[in-house]
């Protein structure tokens, strides 16, 4: 039953008379928890804690398991093959985990054994493979010569060419490797051969092509006159003072290569320049350069004969390589050469022989002959090496990891059992470690460590306990008890909620329920307690055709007669009424709704007249909170195919509150009780203008228009489907009544009853409010987990 009017002149008075209201208290939390303590290891234990905190504060308490018990393990590792080695592991495994352990026996007892070796070469070797094998295996071992010998041999190198060459690469082998060697002709001998160049005018220039030939090719060679001229004697001017001429023959001599000499006049200091005999390219140089200085010369021909050019002849070789070496050189220049035979012959190849050498020697020149990449074989001499020896290791147990070391160097050895005996390997045992916890430290020790273990379980088990006291009214209750726990005895604490119960808050109202209910009966409230009660009509204010009201302010009355009382007024269109019959100029109607009188009022804006203990006080439910439904568990109990339209929504009503923050099991109870469990033709769905259209909430469903008026609304609001108007409808409920800015309609009572906005109250029923709380009580009594939250009005 709903009916709206807007009075601003009336607001206004009515915010002018009373104060809004206001809140006057913080929740106050009804819900009933209890403390529950950390874990204690062992009855004894916990009992004797739980006695000391019972004494401590006379509450009730008891001990309860925590969990399983917790089992024993004991670590055991891989076989260690010697006692020392079990011993060291133990005692790094306690100082890295600070658990204890000890080693036991692995299997039976067996003989000591000892390794006896095949026979190794050299003393030095060895001594040098005893001394890894100590170190490797922690073993100590001898060795002994086997009596037996081996031939020695010769390293033999081949196809060295020249004698010079091959003595020297003798010498650097010697000193390289200290073995003696000879070398030996090998192969046809081959003619000596020169290398002879063409001719040179330029004694100086010879010279210097000598030098520069011998340092390319490597071949030794000497330059010897090929022709000659009779020669000039140059006789130079004279010059002042011993000292400035022995300067002038000096720079001669730099300058030009020529030797010369000087003599002295027969009186005075007065000395001349004499050149020994030139002629060709020699004689045009000296002139050339005397001429340049200024100095006056005369030429005296000579007797004596002067050469004039010149040739490079090599030494006699076989070296064919050092002679196309020459050859390019000369080419190279653009200078015709020549090579010549002189008819002598010798060997060209020659090959390196050593001494008969042992095994340690012949490597160390094979090694060298490698390196230089020096092609070689060996030769079996009859001079014998008694230098085998084999190793002899102490007694052990465990051969097969001492023998290891050999194996894994292709060693042969055999092995040789003793009188000794004992055993070969040893296990790591912890002591009993307490739970998963520190049974997995051990192992990841070993793990870590690249060793094998295992945990076996002992059989043995730690209970585990907790204390949980007797139960608290209130959570901040609870928690200061909890906290007070944790300070004097240190132990872990936590709360834990034994029983929902309500939280409760009030609002002030600010005016007496008398000036609540005066303000109330202005608005014309409606109540169905009068449903049976008869009600009549001027038959002139209806069409009984269409079954509608005709005129304005149209009073209906409780007799056929205008003395009776007025029980209701209607205006034009309203047609919720049934037509039972006429009498005189009156029509008798059956109508639900009439005015409710001021003690009918009273009675549902009272608060005091629904006891917490009855299912009415759930229209002081919080609306802004949602529930936080399980949605299969609604669309199963409750949104079930009983439900119409309203059928599997569950999710639609769950994101409304989501959306809006408005409490969905309100919501639901809201559609349920306004469609008629989702059977009324707008939960169906209603044809307007073109479109099948919505409505759940019954929005602007008005008393005088309640299909059309609802239809419209929700084509306006484009509810075109039934979960648009579940989450829509929400939006507006939210926005215009739960989060209404000028007074927070946030309960059923506050929507029904607006001690400010009188005007904005969602119906005129004035029990509707209490209707809608049977459908939302037995909601919630199919959810198993959540918290109520009430805000109670209170009048001055």
């Amino acid at each position: 039953m709903k009916k709206f009017s807007i009075s601003f002149l009336f607001l206004l008075f009515v915010m002018t008379l009373f104060s809004p209201p206001d809140r006057t208290s913080a929740y106050t939390d009804y819900s009933q928890h209890r403390i529950i303590t950390g874990e204690f290891y062992g009855e004894e234990s916990v009992n004797n804690a739980l006695q000391r905190l019972m004494s401590d504060t006379g509450w009730w308490a008891a001990y309860e398991p925590a969990r399983d018990p917790i089992p024993y393990y004991q670590i055991y590792s891989g076989d260690y093959y010697n006692e020392m080695a079990a011993k060291e592991r133990i005692s790094h495994f306690q100082s890295s985990t600070g658990f204890s352990a000890n080693y036991q026996p692995a299997g039976a007892p067996v003989p000591y054994q000892k390794i006896v070796t095949g026979y190794f070469y050299g003393e030095e070797n060895v001594k040098r493979i005893i001394q890894d094998f100590t170190r490797s295996t922690g073993v100590n071992a001898a060795y002994e010569q086997t009596g037996e010998y081996v031939f020695k041999k010769r390293l033999v190198a081949e196809g060295f060419a020249g004698e010079d060459y091959t003595k020297g690469v003798i010498q650097q082998f010697q000193q390289s490797t200290g073995i003696s060697s000879s070398y030996q002709p090998t192969g046809e001998y081959q003619e000596y051969k020169q290398f002879i160049s063409g001719e040179f005018y330029d004694e100086e220039l010879i010279k210097r092509v000598l030098q520069e030939f011998n340092t390319k090719t490597g071949l030794n060679a000497n330059y010897e006159p090929v022709k000659y001229s009779d020669g000039t004697i140059i006789s130079t001017g004279w010059f002042i003072g011993e000292t400035q001429v022995q300067a002038i023959v000096n720079q001669i001599k730099k300058d030009l290569g020529f030797s010369a000499r000087y003599e002295s006049a027969e009186a005075g200091d007065s000395f001349r320049i004499i050149f020994n005999p030139l002629a060709g390219n020699s004689l045009s140089s000296a002139t050339e350069y005397l001429d340049k200085k200024g100095w006056w010369y005369s030429l005296t021909p000579s007797d004596q004969k002067v050469p004039i050019s010149f040739r490079i002849i090599s030494e006699e070789t076989i070296d064919i390589k050092k002679l196309e070496t020459a050859s390019v050189y000369f080419n190279s220049k653009n200078w015709w050469s020549t090579t010549i035979s002189t008819g002598k012959k010798g060997p060209a190849i020659y090959r390196i022989v050593t001494v008969p050498l042992t095994e340690n020697e012949l490597n160390k020149g094979i090694t060298y002959l490698n390196q230089l990449g020096i092609g070689h074989s060996t030769q079996i001499t009859d001079e014998k090496d008694y230098s085998l020896f084999r190793i002899v290791t102490d007694p052990v147990l465990g051969i097969e990891q001492v023998g290891a070391f050999f194996s894994k160097n292709g060693w042969w050895y055999t092995t040789q059992a003793t009188d000794k005996v004992g055993y070969a390997a040893y296990k790591i045992v912890t002591q009993p470690l307490l739970g998963n916890g520190k049974s997995d430290q051990a192992l990841d020790y070993f793990k870590k460590n690249g060793l094998y273990a295992t945990a076996v379980a002992t059989g043995d088990k730690m209970n585990v306990y907790r204390i949980a006291t007797g139960t608290f009214w209130g959570y901040e209750n609870t928690v200061a008890n909890a906290k007070m726990v944790t300070n004097r005895y240190g132990w872990w604490t936590t709360t834990e909620k034994v029983l929902n119960g309500p939280q409760v808050m009030t609002t002030n109202y600010n005016m007496t329920l008398a000036q609540m209910l005066n303000l109330q009966m202005q608005k014309s409230p409606q109540t169905d307690k009068y449903r049976n009660d008869p009600a009549y009509i001027y038959t002139a204010y209806i069409d009984p055709v269409n079954n509608i009201v005709t005129g304005n302010d149209v009073n209906i009355r409780s007799g056929p007669g205008t003395g009776y009382e007025i029980v209701a007024q209607k205006d034009a269109g309203f047609k919720d009424f049934r037509i039972l019959g006429t009498e005189g100029e009156w029509t008798k109607i059956y109508l639900q709704f009439k005015d409710a009188k001021p003690a009918d009022v009273e009675y549902y804006l009272n608060p005091n007249n629904f006891p917490s203990t009855s299912n009415q006080y759930f229209q002081f439910l919080k609306l802004s909170k949602p529930a936080n439904i399980d949605v299969n568990e609604v669309n199963t109990k409750i949104l079930n195919s009983t439900k119409g339209s309203l059928s599997g929504t569950a999710a639609a009503f769950a994101e409304a509150a989501r959306l809006y923050n408005v409490n969905e099991i309100y919501l639901i109870a809201h559609a349920l009780h306004e469609t008629g469990n989702g059977q009324s033709s707008l939960a169906k769905g209603v044809q307007y203008n073109g479109r099948t259209v919505y409505n759940m909430y019954g929005y602007n469903a008005f008393d005088s228009c309640a299909r059309d008026c609802g239809a419209k609304k929700a084509y306006d609001e484009g509810w075109f489907t039934p979960e648009a108007a579940i989450i829509g409808g929400a939006k507006l409920i939210g926005s215009g009544y739960i989060y209404n800015p000028t007074f927070q309609q946030d309960t059923l009572y506050k929507m029904r009853w607006n001690p400010i906005q009188t005007w904005h109250q969602y119906a005129t029923d004035i029990g509707w409010a209490a209707k809608q709380i049977t459908n939302m009580y037995n909601l919630y009594q199919l959810i198993d987990n959540y918290t109520l939250y009430f805000d109670l009005p209170v009048y001055e």
